[in-house]
């Protein structure tokens, strides 16, 4: 049984909207893989912070205040 549905939209604006969702799933890609360094690059900045501070500590031999 066939049952006939009228288009909820033309087919030009169904072709832009599902550019417009590809466009932004790459954006989102892009944006994630940003994130994702700016948080790796903050990790091992504090990973080079305490090591200077245990280097520090063993070069005075005392605690380091900051």
């Amino acid at each position: 049984m066939d049952v006939s549905v009228p288009a909820l939209m033309d087919e030009a604006l169904f072709d832009t909207v599902q550019e417009q969702l590809s466009e932004n799933r790459k954006l989102a890609r892009t944006r994630r893989r940003g994130s994702l360094f700016a948080a790796r690059m903050m990790s091992m900045s504090m990973l080079q912070v305490c090591l200077l501070r245990q280097i520090r500590q063993k070069q005075t031999g005392r605690k380091d205040s900051g």
